[in-house]
Parts: C-alpha cells; structure tokens; sequence
C-alpha cells in the first residue's frame, strides 16, 4: 500500500473520531451530565483553544521529531484521549470528561500539523494539490457522515459507545500510521525556536496575502 493510501485511512479515522467528538460533546453534556449552558460553552471551546494553544509548540514539535514518530504520537494521544472521555462518560465523572476531550483535541491538531509536513515530501510539486485534496476527502466525509448518524443515535444510552467508536477510529489510525515507513527528512531552518517563531510572526505580518 502506497504511504498515501495509509495517510488517507489514519485521516478517515482520525477525523470521524474528531467529528463524532466535536458534535457528541454537548449533546451528551446535556443529556447525561445535565450540564448547564456555561459548562457545555466551556467544553466546546476546550476543542477549539487546543488549536490556539497547540499549534506553535507542535510546529516546533514536528520540525524536532521524525515525522512517522511525531504523526504515531498524534494519534496514539488521541486514541487514548476518546478512550479517557468513553470511561468519563461509564463513571459519570464531567471533570474527566472535559479533560480527555482537550487532550483528544491536542492530538487531533498534531496530526493535522504532521500531515502537512509529510504531503511535500512524499508528493512532487505538480501534484501538491491533488494530494492535498485526497486528504482532504476524509474530512469532508467524515463532517458530513458523522453528525448525522449521532444525531441519530445519540442517546444517553448510547453516550459510551459513541466515543467508544471514536476510540476505535482513532486506533485505525494508529494502525495506519504504525505501517508507514521511515520518512525522509526535510532541511529544517537553522536557528532557535524563539527565532524561528519570531521569522514566521514577521513574514505573516509583511505578507501581503495574509
């Protein structure tokens, strides 16, 4: 199997695992832990700050690390993650559960980050686009799949098993990811991590498109 064709099946995984987590959340608040409109404010935006708060040091995390590692460690963090809010949810426990879902996030962003690491290395220039949007289908999909089958049957009952699915979307994409091989490297810029951020600030700053 071409490493394509595994980054598509870990993205399948992860991103129905991210879907089912993103609409699941304050359905189940609601109906399980009778949250009250601040709480499930607070758990959704949990999802979202892990973007803001995750995304420079896991740049910086991915320019450190092996690229297969950096993505096994993604997805392992998510698969425990969902597995952590599944028993938060058995236990009843609001605490554990919020606090699994901010991780499982955290894990969701570092594989985003890692995979547009790996699309240069593994594709020619002309086919930048191409393999982008290939990996770009699961999401979609997932977006579009995935809230309306827990609209369906997301029931108090059915709170455990939900996430327990996200855990197993999140596996398959460990399994995918454990199959890749070794990636080549890219040249990282020289330089401490303080400059590098301090580069990438000024060169969005003066960029006339950003």
């Amino acid at each position: 199997m071409r490493i394509i064709h595994r980054l598509i099946t870990a993205s399948c995984g992860i991103h129905s695992a991210d879907q089912a987590s993103i609409v699941a959340v304050p359905i189940v608040a609601s109906a399980l832990f009778d949250a009250s409109p601040e709480a499930i404010g607070v758990l959704v935006a949990a999802q979202s700050i892990a973007h803001l708060l995750g995304s420079i040091p896991f740049g910086l995390i991915v320019d450190k690390l092996p690229l297969k590692s950096a993505a096994l460690l993604a997805t392992i963090i998510s698969f425990l993650a969902f597995c952590g809010v599944a028993v938060g949810v058995i236990y009843g426990s609001l605490l554990m559960f919020g606090i699994t879902i901010l991780v499982s996030s955290f894990g969701i962003v570092l594989y985003s980050l890692v995979v547009l690491s790996i699309v240069p290395i593994i594709s020619k220039t002309d086919q930048l686009s191409e393999t982008n949007a290939r990996l770009e289908i699961p999401r979609s999909l997932a977006a579009f799949v995935i809230p309306l089958t827990i609209g369906v049957v997301a029931v108090q009952d059915a709170s455990a098993v939900i996430f327990g699915l996200a855990a197993i979307s999140a596996l398959i994409a460990v399994m995918a990811i454990v199959q890749l091989p070794e990636l080549p490297a890219f040249t990282r810029p020289k330089g401490s991590s303080f400059q590098l951020i301090l580069e990438a600030g000024q060169y969005i700053f003066k960029h006339d498109l950003l």
